[in-house]
């Protein structure tokens, strides 16, 4: 688990900071110094190219020991290596990337997909979690961007595609990765957009989801016919049974793990893996709100990605000096490209919930501000060219997450209905209904009892609404008459019955828990 303030290893912390790091978890310079040079286990893919950058002769492959001798950070590799050939200070990096560089040039001839989003790194500092302003920052990463984040990513890729093959060769049950090939937008639509984020988006939109398979399969969008993810074993699960499986069959050994078994075992642990991200994308959202909060007076510029919903003026857009991504209501016509001045209208830092509105145009990016709204066969229509699944994400938990967005605008609509359903549930109890200015402590509860709600999952949809506005009625209910034990036993009963079919981010959430 990745959390603004750390991560939470899969191995006990002192198993995955200790004997399975590469010895970098040293607290002062000195023992850090001299930790790096201990020799660490570790598990290594020798391959060479070919001219054109694809796979060549899998030199060797196997358990080594090495030596850390420099521990850089993206920053400090991404100013040595622009510095140029010959200039930089680590010969070695700049062979690397060159390779890396050959390497995607190669996977672009092949068709691969690269996703040009700009990603979102919050950070907060431990002792800053319960602060009541604590130190937020929120730094925009963006992958094609850093030469050192290329870097990786080819060498990471060229080693699971180095696994494959050899699995593949010589008929190994291992979690392979595929993907089938998305329905991509015609051509000249995708050539009409500008090149970065918004084709990225675009893009998005029409991606399949992963698969894990024990035979190998082809990954349509890193252009593979062959690909295990293999080089971290110490945070994925499907990583230790490929490292258990291939170390088996280099010592001669049986295999510990049947096709089957890692059938069975990659399926319960996709579904944990997906329960986690979203418990991620939870405390991303938590986070992004409360940096919002805190710049409420600030104004960002968006960029305009594509429609979301054209039907309601909805619009995704991306704040250029954050990389949040989020929807917003247009009310004129605008085009991919175009750069939009946005405010903070809403926050509930509980929820994880923010909501922005358009001030006004920013300089447009790419394309004219008085320019014509596209006609229907020119946008991007949500599903018009998903893939088979009917899902436009990469990652599963994304739908969810650009749901979420769209329910963010909603926001005010929803309260509206609450405050009448707490009405009418007041006045069938011959209790007239508390009003904001009041200062009712009743209204209060039921902004809580919503609030929570919301953070565990119950967004107001068509089907959980019910039980979201449930929680705020029964919650005025056990206010409103503190002696009447049996219409609040009535209430939570009715609440529980309609949460039970409510799904959330952590599983069902249940009466009890309300």
């Amino acid at each position: 688990l990745y959390f603004p303030w750390g991560a939470v290893p899969m191995f006990p912390r002192s198993l995955a900071e200790g004997p399975f790091s590469l010895g970098s978890s040293s607290s002062s310079s000195g023992s850090h110094r001299q930790q790096q040079q201990q020799e660490c286990c570790a598990f290594s893919v020798c391959a060479s190219l070919n001219d054109d950058g694809s796979l060549g002769e899998v030199v060797s492959l196997g358990p080594s020991t090495i030596q850390v001798e420099h521990r850089l950070t993206y920053d400090e590799v991404d100013a040595d290596l622009g510095l140029g050939p010959g200039m930089c200070q680590h010969e070695q990096l700049q062979h690397i990337y060159e390779a890396a560089r050959l390497r995607r040039a190669w996977r672009v001839s092949r068709g691969c997909i690269d996703i040009d989003l700009p990603e979102t790194q919050l950070k907060v500092e431990q002792e800053q979690l319960d602060a009541l302003r604590p130190a937020v920052s929120c730094t925009k990463l963006s992958q094609w961007e850093s030469a050192a984040r290329l870097m990786v990513a080819e060498m990471m890729i060229l080693a699971g595609e180095a696994v494959g093959s050899l699995g593949a060769a010589r008929g190994l049950p291992l979690p392979y990765r595929g993907q089938e090939a998305p329905q991509l937008p015609p051509q000249e639509v995708l050539d009409a957009l500008p090149e970065g984020p918004c084709k990225g988006y675009a893009l998005r939109r029409c991606m399949t989801r992963s698969v894990i398979e024990t035979s190998p399969v082809r990954h349509a969008s890193l252009a593979l016919d062959a690909y295990v993810q293999f080089t971290s074993p110490i945070r994925r699960y499907s990583d230790i049974l490929a490292h258990f499986n291939l170390k088996a069959h280099l010592r001669g050994e049986p295999l510990p793990f049947s096709a089957a078994a890692i059938s069975a075992i990659t399926a319960t642990a996709g579904e944990s893996a997906r329960e986690l991200g979203r418990a991620e994308n939870e405390v991303t959202k938590y986070w992004a709100a409360e940096y919002l909060r805190q710049h409420r007076e600030q104004s960002w510029t968006g960029c305009v990605l594509g429609w979301f919903r054209p039907e309601m003026q909805l619009a995704a857009v991306t704040l250029e000096e954050l990389g949040l991504e989020s929807i917003v209501k247009v009310e004129f016509p605008v085009l991919p490209g175009d750069r939009l001045l946005l405010r903070l209208a809403d926050v509930g830092v509980s929820s994880g919930y923010y909501r922005l509105y358009v001030q006004d145009r920013a300089v447009s990016g790419g394309s004219s501000g008085a320019a014509e709204p596209l006609d229907s066969d020119q946008v991007l229509q949500p599903g018009a060219h998903e893939g088979p699944e009917g899902v436009g994400a990469v990652e599963d938990e994304l739908q969810d997450g650009v749901e979420h967005a769209l329910l963010s605008l909603e926001g005010e609509l929803q309260s509206e209905l609450q405050q009448q359903v707490t009405e009418q549930e007041l006045q069938q109890r011959g209790i007239k209904a508390a009003r904001p200015d009041d200062g009712s402590d009743a209204l209060s509860v039921a902004s809580e009892a919503a609030d929570g709600a919301n953070a565990a999952g119950l967004k107001p949809n068509s089907g959980s609404s019910l039980a979201w506005r449930a929680v705020a009625t029964a919650a005025v209910s056990v206010v409103a008459q503190p002696d009447s034990s049996s219409s609040c036993s009535s209430s939570s009963s009715s609440m529980g019955d309609q949460m039970l079919s409510s799904e959330s981010p952590m599983g069902s959430f249940s009466s009890r828990e309300g």
